[in-house]
């Protein structure tokens, strides 16, 4: 099996002969002599792309053998066109190779390894082994981007076993056979079987998205390339928006926010108080003489209804406050002065499809039935019941 794409990452096509096809559930098996298809590894997603009149969907390597599961069969001893999808490859190759530029900056600095890494169609993650503090992620961030316009060549190394043995690199790990390495140079060198950009030109951006604590580091998510000028148009396209919606300069957004995030807490505050005194006002109306009390109110909120409840109590023994809610289902709280209330949400339960539950002095939950039948219940309750 010749891996052509060890060779020439940029190779996008190859004419090759098929060695083998197992069928597998719905997909088959395709071996080939050689082969531009990267298969996933390394952290690196498999190249997608076609064989022939095959869709290749997934590649990967088994037993040494590269094998491409593609929709269809293909004829065995038949000599196949091979095409990838190009705009994938290079994706992953920026990606690839910032990610090796972005690890071998912080193991410079800081001695920090790449202890764990994954690559998709979205995004990059790279799992640090040491603590970095925001401001130190920022300037790795700045310093990776000068790196980048510098133009350095990446170079693909092939060492002798003694040549390796005095080589300082990343991913030293126990390799059978040749090893790769990959290097940028003043920047990383690297044990790597993936496929690379020749230019840090080529990788174009390097945008960190976020970090948070893992394990004993940090995790950190990047993106590089086509998809961080892509980031960069979509939140820049937002702050125009929010810019022009509050009439702020773009580069005043944060402290406009801000502002409007102030002003409407306060304008909460003073709603919630102002609704405070109407569901005063309005528990004021219960004349004295009414020791049981049945109301119905639109537009309350749970935290409404009990004050009401609380505030109600001042002039009634017993009180019930039904809120109309979705699907002919209700919100309700009741109270007791001198009796349990929690008869009042177990009557309920036994005649309606509610659930309830609260102390002695007040219960609150929700209830479904006729408004009518609903308050026969409470009313009745709370005459026959000790609650």
């Amino acid at each position: 099996m010749i891996k052509l794409y060890e060779k020439d990452a940029y190779q996008t096509t190859f004419s090759g002969k098929v060695i083998s096809c197992e069928k597998e559930k719905e997909r088959w098996k395709v071996v080939m002599d050689q082969t531009c298809f990267y298969p996933e590894g390394g952290g690196q997603p498999a190249d997608h792309g076609m064989l022939g009149e095959a869709v290749v969907l997934d590649v990967q390597e088994e037993q040494g053998q590269i094998v491409h599961w593609t929709d269809r069969p293909l004829e065995i001893e038949k000599q196949v066109e091979g095409q990838i999808d190009w705009a994938r490859r290079f994706y992953f190759m920026q990606n690839h190779t910032g990610e090796h530029l972005v690890s071998g900056l912080i193991h410079k600095k800081y001695g920090y390894e790449n202890v764990g890494f994954h690559m998709n169609e979205e995004m990059i993650t790279i799992d640090v082994g040491g603590i970095l503090t925001p401001e130190q992620l920022e300037e790795m961030e700045k310093e990776a981007n000068e790196e980048l316009s510098k133009g350095r060549e990446i170079e693909t190394l092939y060492p002798s076993a003694e040549e390796l043995q005095n080589l300082a690199y990343r991913s030293k790990k126990e390799i059978e056979g040749q090893v790769r390495i990959i290097r940028i140079p003043e920047c990383d060198t690297c044990a790597c079987c993936g496929t690379h950009v020749k230019n840090t030109l080529e990788i174009g951006m390097i945008k960190f998205l976020s970090m948070q604590n893992y394990k004993s580091g940090v995790r950190v998510t990047l993106i590089c390339g086509k998809r961080a000028f892509e980031n960069y148009g979509k939140k820049h396209k937002s702050v125009m928006k929010i810019s022009h919606l509050l009439s702020s300069k773009p580069e005043e957004v944060t402290e406009a926010v801000e502002r409007l995030k102030e002003e409407n807490q306060n304008l909460r505050q003073k709603i919630g108080q102002l609704k405070q005194m109407l569901l005063e006002a309005k528990a004021q109306m219960i004349p004295d003489s009414e020791k049981t009390v049945f109301l119905w109110e639109e537009n309350l909120e749970p935290g409404d209804l009990r004050h009401m409840i609380n505030a109600a109590m001042k002039r009634t023994e017993n009180i019930m406050i039904l809120v109309p809610g979705k699907e002919g289902i209700f919100n309700y709280a009741a109270a007791c002065k001198e009796k349990d209330s929690r008869q009042i949400s177990k009557a309920l339960a036994l005649q309606f499809f509610s659930k309830g539950g609260g102390t002695a002095q007040m219960v609150q939950g929700t209830v479904k039935g006729e408004k009518e039948e609903i308050k026969k219940t409470f009313m009745r309750t709370v005459e026959e019941k000790e609650c």
